[in-house]
This record gives structure tokens, sequence and C-alpha cells, in this order.
């Protein structure tokens, strides 16, 4: 049986790496996101499944020509003092969630734009294979680590009130790690039960001439609903 897996594995691999090579091409996978919390009345998780999808296309001068996008919504957990979203972002312009989950979930960094079809289409053959990790705490940023590169957590001081948005430090509220696996499930939906304005929701939370925010404008300026889900207005 592992022989068999082993064959099969590495076909899947051969194959993807052809794939990665040919202008056009396209490959996707999901995987399941969940948060555990440590609080008073004990664990608290909640998860969501998300896909990521490449294309590949011309590279034109430094750009390697591969797309990358991801679909799904916030993870959310139900937390005493009230809900905790788990935004589909990195915090301080860390880029996408999708630069961070394949190499966690292969333990390893490929190189170049076949390196990244590879690796997406490794992920999308979970009838061959499943992968599972946590979500790293810190990355290798060239120079130094950082300690913030979780997905932004959030809340909300009135959760009918978008513009009421407070951005949540993950050590205060006792976030204890942040697991991922692959999954052939469905991409999670209905977060729009719980933030009945999302789907009425355009661009920045807070509007930039709502006010002169100067250097440091509130956190909702920077969120618009696609941080919340990608399937708003589908």
């Amino acid at each position: 049986m592992m022989a068999r897996r082993g064959v099969l594995e590495m076909f899947a691999v051969g194959a993807a790496a052809l794939l990665g090579g040919c202008w056009g091409s396209s490959v996707s996978y999901r995987y399941r996101m969940t948060v555990e919390v440590d609080t008073p009345e004990g664990i608290k998780t909640g998860s969501s499944v998300m896909e990521v999808r490449l294309a590949r296309g011309m590279a034109i001068g430094d750009q390697s020509g591969v797309k990358s996008g991801v679909f799904g919504e916030a993870v959310v957990v139900d937390l005493p003092n009230g809900p905790l979203f788990v935004l589909l972002q990195l915090p301080d312009a860390g880029g996408p969630l999708q630069d961070i989950v394949p190499h966690a979930l292969l333990g390893r960094r490929s190189d170049g734009p076949d390196g990244a079809m590879a690796d997406g289409a490794k992920l999308g053959s979970t009838w061959f294979s499943e992968y599972r990790a946590e979500f790293p705490r810190t990355r290798d940023n060239g120079s130094q680590f950082s300690n913030n590169n979780w997905p932004m957590m959030v809340r909300f001081a009135d959760i009918n009130d978008p513009t009421s948005v407070e951005r949540v430090d993950p050590d205060a509220i006792g976030v204890k790690r942040i697991l991922l696996e692959t999954t052939s499930d469905d991409v999670t939906t209905g977060i729009g039960k719980r933030l009945g304005w999302l789907s009425r929701q355009r661009g920045s939370v807070v509007k930039r001439d709502a006010g002169n925010f100067g250097s440091s404008p509130p956190l909702g300026v920077t969120l618009t609903e696609m941080d919340f889900s990608s399937e708003v207005g589908k």
C-alpha cells in the first residue's frame, strides 16, 4: 500500500511539474483552517474551508506570470465576549495567505512559477494523500523573523456596526494555535448570517472621506468585505 501510494504521489508531482510549465494552465486546492483559543471555559475552536486557485499566464518583466487568490470566508470562533474573526489576509502588509499555506503544508519552499504550480497541484491531489501542519507563527523575512505571521484577527464592539471593528492581539485572547489540513470538503459559506451588513458592504469599512486620519487611519479604512468573504455579491 505504501509503495503504491508513493508511486501515485510521484506521478502527481511529475504531472504537476509539466503542468506548471504550460502557459494558460491552472491548479487549485482546498484546505481547512482551524483556530484554537484557550478560554476560561476551555478550548474554543472555529474552522473554515478555503480554496486557493493558481493560474499560469505569460511572464512579463520581473512578474512570474502566476496569479493566485484565496476563495472562502474568515474563520469565526465564538468566544465568551463575542465572536472572533480570523480574516483572509495577513497583518501589516504581510502578503496573501496563499504565500504561507503551501510552504507550511509541504514543509518546504519551492522556487519560481514552476514550483508554485507544482506545489498547488500536489496539494490538490487529496485523493493521494492529505497534508497537515500548523500555520507558522514566525517566518523568515530575509533579515529578521516576524512574530506577527498569523492572519489578522478582529472583533466588533457592535457586531451590527462594521465601523466598530477592532484589531485583536492573539496572545491577549489566548489563541493557542492554527491548524491547516488539505480537504475536498466544500468551501465554507454563511458568514453573512452573522454579519448582516456584509452583503451590502463595498469598499473600505470606514470610508476615507469620513474624516482626516493623517498617517494613522483607523483599521476599518484598510479593511473591505473581501477580507471577510470572497463570496460577497455572488
